[in-house]
C-alpha cells in the first residue's frame, strides 16, 4: 500500500474553483430574477393573480390530462357568481371567508353593474391544456408564458454575457497565482500603460520609444530622488531636458546642477526672473553663507556642511573645531569678503573669539594645535574669495567655451580650472543654477 504523506485537509481555502465565474453565474440569475420581477409588476391585477396558475396548467399539462384549480368570481348576493375578467378587478384588497385576503378588488365598472364582492371559487377539477387556452386568451390577452419573460431572460443572458469576460480573466489571473504564486516586493516588468495604472502617473511624462502611451510619473512623487542610468549618448540628458520643458509649461519652479552649463544656455530667461547662483557667471546675484541665518542653530548647520569630516578618525578635532569657530564667525553677519579678511589674520580671528570657550582651542601657548585649527579654518578662504561682492554690476555672463546650441557640436564637460576652488559649496549644495 502506498504510503500518502501529509494529512487530508477537510476544507480547501482558498478554494480552487473558478469562483469569479460562479460569482458572475449567480449575480446574471439575480439580475434575472429583477428582470423578472419588474415585469412581473408591470402586469395588471388578474394577470398577477392567475401566474402561479398558468404556469402549473403549462407544466403539469405536459404529463397530466387535469388538475385541481380555484377561479376567481364576482356576485352581488341574489344570483350565482361569474367569472371575473380583467376589467373587474383592480388593485387592493378583499376580506375572503375563509380569513385570508384577496390581493384583489372590484373595479368600478363591475360596482356600477351590480356586483359587490369577489371571491374564491371552490377547488375543481379542469382540463389543464384548455385551462391553460382560456387563461391565455382570456387573461393574458394571448400571449405565451415564454413570450411575457422572453425579453427579461435575454436581460439576464446579456448581463452574463458582460461579466463573464472580466470574471474568466480574473479566475485565470487566480489561477496562475494559485500556480506560481503572487509577487509581495520587488520590481515587476510592465508597459508604460500598466505603470500609469499602478503608480497613477499623472505628473511628468516620458516618451518610450517603443509604445505610443507616455510613462507618467506621479506628481507627489517629483520631489523624490529619480536615477537615470545609461551610457555616454543615451540620451540622459535629453530626458532631463524633456523634464525641464515640461516644468517651464507648467510655470512650475526647477533648481539644476548645471556643472557644464548646458541646461543654462537652453534654458536661463531672465524675463521671468531666473537666477543663477554661479560665481563664474558675472550674473550671479550676492550671497554669503551668512544670508542663510535665520537662527544660530542653522549657523552650525551650514559650517558642517562646508567642514565635511574625513575617513580618519584622528582628524576629528581638526575638522570639528574650524566647524564651530566658523559658526560662531557666522553668527557676527559677515560678508564673504569678510570672512576672507578675518581668516587672514590670526589676531583678528582671536579678537572674535575672545571670551569664549573657543578661544582655548586656539591659545598662542599650544602653537601647533593653533596652527593646525587656523589651517583648516582658512581651507575655505579660496572659495570665499570667488563670490560675489555687494556692489559688483551685473553684466553679460562668461559662458564655458564650445558652440551655442542647435549650431552642431557639443559642449565641453571639463570644468574649469577656477571651478575647482568652489567644491566646498557644491558638496554643500550651496550652488545651482537656478531657473524659475
Amino acid at each position: 500500500m502506498a504510503t500518502q504523506w501529509g494529512r487530508k485537509e477537510t476544507v480547501v481555502w482558498p478554494p480552487h474553483a473558478p469562483v469569479y465565474t460562479y460569482g458572475a453565474v449567480l449575480m446574471a440569475l439575480v439580475c434575472t430574477g429583477a428582470f423578472v420581477w419588474a415585469a412581473f409588476a408591470a402586469q395588471t391585477p388578474l394577470e398577477q393573480f392567475y401566474t402561479p396558475a398558468y404556469i402549473k396548467s403549462a407544466v403539469t399539462g405536459q404529463f397530466k390530462k387535469q388538475d385541481k384549480y380555484r377561479l376567481l368570481y364576482l356576485g352581488n348576493g341574489s344570483k350565482a357568481g361569474r367569472i371575473a375578467t380583467t376589467a373587474d378587478v383592480a388593485e387592493g384588497s378583499t376580506p375572503a371567508p375563509e380569513g385570508k385576503t384577496l390581493p384583489l378588488a372590484l373595479s368600478l365598472a363591475a360596482t356600477a353593474q351590480g356586483s359587490r364582492f369577489l371571491y374564491r371559487g371552490p377547488e375543481t377539477l379542469y382540463q389543464n391544456v384548455p385551462l391553460h387556452s382560456y387563461f391565455q386568451s382570456a387573461v393574458f390577452e394571448g400571449h405565451g408564458f415564454g413570450d411575457i419573460y422572453a425579453n427579461e431572460l435575454w436581460y439576464g443572458i446579456l448581463a452574463l454575457c458582460a461579466m463573464l469576460p472580466f470574471s474568466i480573466f480574473r479566475d485565470v489571473k487566480r489561477r496562475k497565482e494559485m500556480k506560481y504564486g503572487r509577487r509581495l516586493k520587488g520590481p515587476q516588468m510592465c508597459n508604460p500603460k500598466q505603470f500609469n495604472q499602478e503608480v497613477e502617473g499623472d505628473g511628468i511624462g516620458i516618451q518610450t520609444a517603443d509604445d505610443k502611451v507616455i510613462l507618467r510619473i506621479p506628481k507627489r512623487s517629483e520631489a523624490q530622488h529619480i536615477e537615470i542610468i545609461g551610457d555616454t549618448g543615451s540620451g540622459k540628458s535629453t530626458l532631463l531636458m524633456g523634464f525641464m520643458r515640461q516644468i517651464a509649461d507648467r510655470g512650475e519652479t526647477a533648481i539644476v546642477y548645471d556643472p557644464a552649463c548646458e541646461f543654462v544656455q537652453r534654458f536661463y530667461d531672465e524675463s521671468r526672473g531666473d537666477i543663477i547662483l554661479n560665481p563664474l557667471d558675472n550674473r550671479c546675484p550676492y550671497w554669503g553663507p551668512a544670508e542663510e541665518l535665520r537662527s544660530k542653530a542653522e549657523a552650525k548647520a551650514i559650517a558642517a556642511s562646508l567642514y565635511q569630516p574625513t575617513s580618519d578618525r584622528k582628524g576629528e578635532f581638526f575638522t570639528e573645531t574650524p566647524q564651530k569657530i566658523f559658526a560662531h564667525l557666522l553668527t557676527k553677519g559677515p560678508s564673504p569678503q569678510d570672512l576672507v579678511q578675518w581668516m587672514s589674520d590670526p589676531a583678528e580671528i582671536d579678537r572674535r573669539v575672545e571670551g569664549t570657550e573657543y578661544a582655548q582651542m586656539i591659545a598662542k601657548g599650544a602653537q601647533q594645535q593653533r596652527s593646525g585649527v587656523l589651517a583648516s579654518l582658512g581651507l575655505i578662504a579660496d572659495s570665499l574669495r570667488m563670490l560675489p561682492t555687494k556692489n559688483r554690476p551685473k553684466r553679460v555672463g562668461v559662458q564655458p567655451s564650445g558652440p551655442r546650441p542647435g549650431k552642431g557640436g557639443s559642449l565641453s564637460r571639463r570644468r574649469r580650472p577656477s571651478a575647482k576652488r568652489f567644491d566646498p559649496f557644491i558638496r554643500s549644495g550651496s550652488i545651482y543654477s537656478f531657473c524659475d
